[in-house]
């Protein structure tokens, strides 16, 4: 996986902790089943991943999609 990848798993799983939010309201937010966020915050892709959790997660955040690629960012 690219360095990028690693970096939005990362955040996947920091943000939902840093909210204290359970993996089922967080896969809730990015429209994705569960095992899918389980398997994104073990640092592996999920089978089909849409671009829209990127955009998802961006928008509940209020961050900018490129900030959830970059180290420190968030």
């Amino acid at each position: 996986m690219s360095g990028e990848f690693i970096i939005f798993c990362y955040h996947v799983k920091a943000l939902r902790s840093k909210h204290q939010l359970s993996q089922k309201q967080m896969s809730r937010i990015m429209g994705i089943s569960v095992k899918s966020l389980s398997t994104l915050e073990a640092g592996m892709m999920p089978p089909r991943l849409r671009v829209t959790v990127i955009f998802r997660l961006s928008e509940h955040f209020h961050l900018e999609p490129r900030q959830l690629f970059m180290p420190d960012e968030l």
